[in-house]
């Protein structure tokens, strides 16, 4: 069932000569989660919801924002940051957002979305109508899939309540998988529900967090949970940044902290003290023979699907309490860190083949230093930490740029094979900052008004033999990406990666395992054209390569969307076809899927089929969202043909809300 790439192309090459601006938000979304997606990692897209709609509703003015405040946009790098503030110290106030387009560096597309987030007027006022007084949600999801002709429902339930009023915030969030009981009054109830309160305050007490809250230190060696960058198209911004403790506001929040912390401010000293106890999963056992109790396949996950989960929710406890200290001047800030974890079993390490059989005691504490400092254009920030086997590892980047259009960043880090903490989210090639050593750089380069360039490049080795790599080995990893805006509305986009690791391979014939080298190699094309206000369309070509022991492997993906919406943002629709060819997993294509509300994902094409999807939004003016994603299509995968029949509807009824501002964007 291969498909007739000529009629692709020709259906490509019709939208053209067509559009207006593409919707620069949806992108950068699709780029991060793509991105996530290919290194194997998770991604809490609740949160990029919630900090997007938040900084909306709370522009920050341009011409009052320090360092600091520019920080919270996720979207601006180290040097975007220097550029504005550069610029706002030589041309005096921004007079208006249009001036966003003067800056070094920011795009029509980057600056008409910043331009939801940004304002250059006194937004005192603007943000006391703007933030949502009381918002609460309530929500069913019900995500099913069809075999048989029998439907199987694994209902999800959602319930969320924001409240602010004054200095306070509250956030209720009730999230129930499809493993779980809607109510288990003995075990595990309190699991299900995510609740905190946070205070705002002036003076000393900037901050105090109470419930569920998040924990970020430094560039992830000990402790990030929550959204972070990583490699991907967006190759400079990549420095770890944000507040210590994070209110949590959805129902993702396993991985997080259950306590309390604050935030104190004395001159140009900051302290940020937490203590949280914790319920986790995991499986405990016991030596029969020693009588030695310990807990392993711990799961910060927080799903509960299948029996497995089920059995190991909550078995374990965890204390977990430290601060962080730091001194800040107007170019340079140096924190030390202290997290220590106490648990109420040794913890067992079953990770093959480094950490078998390695045990790390019930109280184990963690302790790192991290900088940031930034002399005019340029930026050097880094982190080393210390785990609680006197372990060591570190990062280091710097950011610059060397000419008006010419942007760089470089990043080196060395993580101990046995470094350990279990809430590490750190830079490179794995996320749990231990075994590997690299070099990255990256570099983005404006060519012209209409064409742009960004490409990185990155070097690794892993010391000690890991998960599916037997022994000590490099890799390579490659990408480059080109933007050309065609014309009003229309832009091309064309991209490449090779990547290069070796991987375990078994013998038959005498049983010994070899690692050699493999190598994939991806080319997208793909166009985003906006016809009008009303109608948008995206089309994409992509191709994976894959090669090991000589064998070389080729998969293939095609999809066509086609948006449609009305003046007022009530109601839109939008559908997808969707084509693909892969041998086998090796050659699997992601491609970033819209799906219902907080349920965005960027699935793996393998196998051969065909899939036609349907995205419907429609909103109430009395509250009520309703959104539906219907799939349906075919999968032959080893010769084992699978249809793929899926709906997912959320029903979602908002109430309490304060009139928003609806601030108006570019008109590029």
């Amino acid at each position: 069932m291969r498909f007739n790439w000529l009629i692709i192309a020709g259906f490509s090459l019709f939208w053209l000569n067509l559009g207006a601006q593409t919707e620069a938000e949806n992108r950068w979304v699709s780029d991060i989660a793509e991105a996530v997606s290919e290194n194997e990692t998770t991604l809490d897209e609740d949160e990029i919801d919630n900090l997007l709609q938040h900084l909306q509703a709370r522009p920050i003015n341009l011409n009052y924002a320090q360092r600091t405040d520019l920080e919270q946009i996720p979207l601006l790098s180290d040097n975007d940051i220097e550029n504005i503030l550069y610029y706002r110290y030589q041309k005096g106030n921004f007079k208006t957002i249009y001036e966003l387009l003067s800056i070094p560096g920011i795009s029509a597309d980057k600056a008409q979305l910043l331009s939801r987030f940004l304002a250059v007027t006194d937004t005192t006022q603007m943000r006391i109508s703007a933030y949502p007084k009381n918002e609460s949600a309530l929500m069913w999801r019900f995500p099913s899939s069809f075999s048989d002709s029998k439907a199987v429902v694994a209902t999800r339930v959602l319930f969320r309540n924001k409240i602010s009023a004054g200095r306070f915030s509250y956030n209720l969030s009730y999230e129930k998988d499809a493993g779980e009981l809607f109510i288990d009054t003995i075990n595990h109830m309190p699991e299900c529900i995510r609740f905190s309160v946070q205070y705002n305050g002036r003076g000393c007490i900037k901050q105090v967090v109470a419930g569920d809250f998040k924990l970020k230190l430094g560039q992830g060696l000990l402790a990030w949970q929550g959204f972070g960058m990583g490699k991907s198209t967006d190759v400079l911004n990549i420095r770890k940044r944000g507040s210590t403790l994070q209110q949590v506001t959805s129902g993702d929040g396993a991985a997080s902290m259950r306590g309390i912390g604050a935030h104190l401010v004395t001159g140009m000293f900051t302290f940020a003290p937490w203590l949280s106890y914790a319920k986790r999963d995991a499986k405990v056992e016991s030596d029969s023979l020693t009588g030695y109790t310990f807990q392993n396949e711990t799961d910060y996950s927080g799903y509960h699907l299948s029996e497995s989960q089920r059995l190991k929710r909550g078995a374990a406890t965890e204390w977990c309490y430290g601060i962080r200290s730091m001194v800040r001047t107007e170019n340079a800030n140096v924190a030390v860190n202290v997290l220590t974890i106490q648990t109420n079993n040794d913890v067992m390490l079953n990770t093959y083949p480094v950490g078998l059989g390695r045990i790390i005691p019930k109280t184990n504490t963690m302790v790192s230093a991290d900088w940031f400092w930034h002399p005019g254009p340029t930026s050097l920030w880094g982190e080393v930490a210390r785990d609680g086997s006197g372990h060591f590892s570190g990062v280091a980047g710097l950011s610059a740029r060397p000419a008006t259009r010419l942007s760089m960043c470089l990043v080196y880090r060395h993580y101990d094979a046995l470094f350990y903490t279990p809430f590490a989210l750190s830079f490179g090639e794995n996320s749990d900052a231990g075994n590997e050593e690299g070099l990255y750089a990256g570099v983005d380069y404006d060519i012209s008004s209409r064409l742009s360039m960004s490409v990185y490049a990155d070097l690794f080795s892993f010391p000690a033999a890991k998960y599916r790599i037997s022994a000590p080995s490099t890799g390579i990893d490659h990408r480059i990406r080109f933007d050309y805006h065609l014309a009003r509305g229309t832009d091309l986009i064309l991209s490449g990666r090779f990547k290069q690791k070796a991987e375990d391979e078994s013998v038959e014939a005498n049983a010994i395992k070899q690692t050699p080298q493999t190598q994939k190699t991806g080319v997208r094309c793909e166009i985003q054209s906006q016809m009008s206000p009303k109608f948008e369309c995206r089309t994409r070509m992509e191709a994976s390569v894959f090669s090991k022991s000589g064998s070389t492997k080729t998969g293939t993906m095609v999809f066509q969307d086609v948006i449609f919406r009305n003046l007022t943002n009530t109601w839109s629709v939008a559908f997808r076809y969707a084509a693909f060819y892969s041998p086998d997993y090796n050659t699997r294509i992601y491609a970033y899927q819209p799906d219902v509300l907080y349920a965005f994902s960027a699935p793996a094409m393998f196998g051969e089929g065909q899939i036609v999807s349907s995205n419907i939004r429609w909103k109430t003016n009395s509250g009520l969202a309703i959104y539906l994603r219907t799939t349906y299509g075919m999968r032959d995968y080893n010769a084992e043909i699978t249809p793929i029949r899926e709906a997912n509807i959320l029903l979602r009824w908002s109430f309490g809300l304060s009139k928003k501002y609806v601030k108006p964007t570019i008109p590029f």
